[in-house]
């Protein structure tokens, strides 16, 4: 367990394989949703890109807490990191880049339908590695 993001998780912050955020609402109910991307902002900072995450939204502003799940595609290993929101971003470099690499993923069609909303930033509170051997 870290409460950094090494260079071992980077890998699992690239996008190449979908990673799952939960989050829980003030009376305790879960959500668990895929997420677009999990940008590497620094070693205690990640930023999920906002574009699809109503219900994520509403959990995490009563509840800012929540659990991600990212997979590396190098080793296969599954980490864990566990993050508390600290703030959104609609402007600036983390929130180009995503805007960026949100385009491409998009493939640049259906533009409006891809569009990011904001960039959510989230400090890094753990990050487990999970050993499913």
């Amino acid at each position: 367990m870290n409460d950094l993001i090494t260079e071992e998780v980077m890998p699992a912050l690239e996008g190449a394989i979908p990673s799952i955020m939960a989050t829980a609402s003030a009376d305790g109910m879960p959500n668990a949703t895929y997420i677009w991307q999990v940008f590497y902002v620094d070693e205690k900072h990640v930023a999920i890109s906002n574009q699809f995450l109503n219900k994520t939204s509403r959990n995490i502003a009563c509840n800012p807490y929540a659990c991600l799940l990212v997979t590396s595609p190098v080793t296969q290993l599954q980490y864990k990191p566990h993050v508390k929101y600290t703030g959104s971003q609609q402007s600036g470099a983390v929130f180009d880049k995503m805007a960026m690499q949100a385009e491409i993923i998009a493939g640049g069609h259906n533009r409006g339908k891809f569009e990011l909303h904001s960039a959510d930033i989230y400090e890094i509170l753990k990050v487990e590695c999970i050993d499913l051997k």
